[in-house]
């Protein structure tokens, strides 16, 4: 049966409008190049989701009834600016690349759950306007130092310290809840992490066509709070998630470089990681435990004419938890991490027609992506399972100079398949889709 043949529910819809703006001023002194990157996004969000749309399944237990609706409504703003610098000093063999970043948010969000219980009971809402913001400021830098002609050490740093805000003054079921009552529950309104992160490495030529290299990096993720908390209690703060990475990789050429390999392996330690549940009808985000992910890339490019280039990859993968927390214990987590599948693979290539059309080169690409099964939930449950499936996408280009035009077409051959979750109930995919588009390049 098809799975998209369902009836769109009147009360559900998604309606967004957003508003991004970006720049990155370039200006090479001789003896170092500044360049100062703006960024501003504004989005605004309103969207009503009825999860069961009169349902006599009950998939969310007999509480819910046939109507459960989540309507909400946000605004999002975003303002980012980063000066970097950059150069090289004791004639190149010394490259650095340092700089300050500043950023701040400022969410407002108000949302309702509507719940329509069983005959004979009364219906309720869940109203909580709220508001937080994210204030971020960072700097960094990064040296990279050939100490032989072959061997380049690398060396990196960020400080990033980050304030968090939380204000809510609504109503959560038929209490109405505000800061103070949040706070009375020892749970605080401002959230402060200072972190040092690093990237240590090394890279070494082998030959003009073989490049090896070795990375140890870390990294982090701030905490937050459960907004759709369903008390003041469960309003609760959850802590920052801190990941160490290592990878290995080997980069080369072959044939007169018309084939490229490139090898990766990498390793993902993550301690609190963070993990959103939905249990007893809520969403609660913990810091769960620790998990680890190992993983293996090939890459494969070929110049097989002058006019033929085709490409292959293959990604394998697996994930395990190391250590639950008692709170991910009780949200019952299984074993496996979810996204992880264990093997992926594509295959493509693009044609250039040799003939020049309109005084531009017309090309034709297509690519085969095949990706494993793999879970959804966090429960690991049968019902969160995306099984492997194969999307194919395709394009018909044409450019000149600093101008392109694509016509394309993404999933072409509609191939049905399960994107994501909620509790779990899997939702599909998106269909096949075509879409043109123009780019244009300011130089």
């Amino acid at each position: 049966s098809d799975a998209r043949g369902v009836t769109i529910p009147t009360c559900s819809f998604n309606k967004m409008e957003s508003t991004l703006v970006a720049s990155n001023v370039e200006w090479d002194t001789g003896a170092v190049t500044i360049n100062f990157i703006t960024g501003y996004y504004d989005l605004e969000q309103n969207y009503s989701a009825d999860f069961l749309d009169n349902s006599q399944e009950q998939p969310f237990g007999p509480f819910f009834g046939d109507t459960f609706i989540i309507a909400n409504n946000g605004n999002h703003d975003q303002l980012s600016q980063e000066i970097k610098l950059s150069g090289e000093l004791n004639d190149g063999a010394i490259r650095y690349v340092g700089g300050v970043f500043y950023m701040d948010e400022d969410n407002t969000t108000n949302f309702t759950d509507w719940v329509g219980t069983k005959p004979g009971l009364s219906a309720f809402n869940v109203r909580t306007p709220l508001k937080n913001t994210t204030e971020s400021t960072a700097i960094y830098g990064q040296l990279d130092i050939d100490v032989s002609d072959q061997l380049t050490l690398i060396a990196g740093g960020r400080y990033t310290d980050e304030e968090k805000t939380f204000s809510i003054n609504g109503a959560l079921g038929f209490m109405p809840v505000t800061n103070a009552d949040v706070e009375a529950e020892g749970i605080p309104l401002k959230q402060d992490e200072d972190q040092f992160t690093y990237k240590l490495g090394a890279q070494y030529q082998f030959s003009d066509d073989m490049m090896g290299y070795l990375t140890y990096t870390t990294g982090f993720k701030s905490g937050g709070w459960n907004a759709r908390g369903s008390s003041a209690a469960e309003l609760a703060t959850f802590g920052p998630e801190e990941v160490d990475s290592i990878e290995a990789g080997l980069r080369s050429e072959w044939l007169d470089n018309r084939v490229r390999a490139n090898v990766t392996i990498f390793r993902a330690m993550y301690d609190d990681i963070q993990i959103a549940t939905t249990e007893s009808a809520g969403f609660i985000t913990t810091n769960a435990g620790d998990s680890e992910i190992d993983g293996l890339e090939i890459e494969l490019t070929a110049a097989a004419t002058e006019n033929l280039t085709i490409f292959s990859n293959l990604g394998m993968m697996s994930g395990e938890y190391k250590r639950l927390s008692p709170g991910g214990v009780t949200a019952g987590i299984g074993p496996e991490p979810t996204r992880t599948p264990d093997t992926t693979f594509n295959i493509g290539g693009e044609y250039a027609v040799p003939q020049q059309v309109f005084g531009g080169e017309m090309y034709v690409s297509s690519q085969l992506a095949w990706i494993d099964d793999y879970f959804m939930g966090n429960d690991n449950s049968p019902n969160t399972l995306i099984e492997s499936h194969t999307l194919v996408n395709a394009q018909v280009g044409w450019r000149r100079d600093n101008l392109e035009a694509v016509v394309e077409c993404k999933n072409c051959f509609d191939e049905e398949w399960f994107g994501t979750n909620l509790f779990n109930v899997l939702y599909t995919a998106d269909p096949a889709r075509w879409g043109l588009r123009l780019k244009y390049s300011f130089d």
